[in-house]
């Protein structure tokens, strides 16, 4: 999908990131902005960064100072079974707003419900309760599965981060209603 559709809006700090390619003499076409900026276009929150994925083709040509806000996720998708290749190359997976390209929202609220990013997921799930083009099929193929969850390094960081915060009796109570809540959807 191509928008330029005025619901939309470039992202914070995209000029930083059109000098960085331009420096870097590497085509919009070779990278797909991802994370927090597919809800900042979207009008759901600011976006942090800058993150990216990149062509293959191009893995290691960019030269990213240190302490900017730019950032280059490699294998930002593996964790749905999505290559860096085909989130750069396959228009299912992006859409292009105002020139860029910008991971999907289904994709990105497959991929913040199996890091368990909570208040992303309300921010996408209130987007697709107003959205004439969520694509309920690519949710449906991408979201977590149970077995995904519970090999999920980010499950295990939360449930850790729980026993030490609410110790283990809560966290244990937790557990099912938060696996269960994932899989929803």
């Amino acid at each position: 999908m191509a928008d330029t559709d005025e619901r939309f809006n470039l992202f914070d700090n995209h000029l930083d990131l059109q000098f960085l390619l331009n420096k870097n003499d590497i085509q919009k076409e070779a990278i797909c902005i991802v994370g927090s900026s597919c809800l900042a276009v979207r009008n759901l929150r600011p976006n942090n960064d800058i993150d990216i994925i990149t062509h293959p083709k191009i893995k290691g040509q960019m030269k990213i100072e240190s302490g900017s806000d730019i950032e280059i996720r490699e294998n930002g998708y593996k964790n749905l079974g999505i290559s860096d290749y085909k989130v750069v190359t396959n228009s299912s997976f992006h859409d292009i707003i105002k020139g860029w390209k910008i991971i999907r929202p289904e994709i990105e609220y497959c991929h913040k419900k199996y890091k368990f990013d909570r208040d992303d997921v309300k921010l996408l799930e209130e987007y697709k309760s107003t959205s004439d083009v969520w694509n309920d099929q690519l949710v449906e193929k991408y979201r977590p599965r149970r077995r995904d969850i519970l090999a999920n390094k980010w499950f295990w960081k939360k449930a850790q981060d729980s026993v030490l915060q609410e110790g283990v009796w809560t966290t244990m109570n937790k557990i099912p209603s938060t696996i269960v809540s994932m899989l929803r959807k």
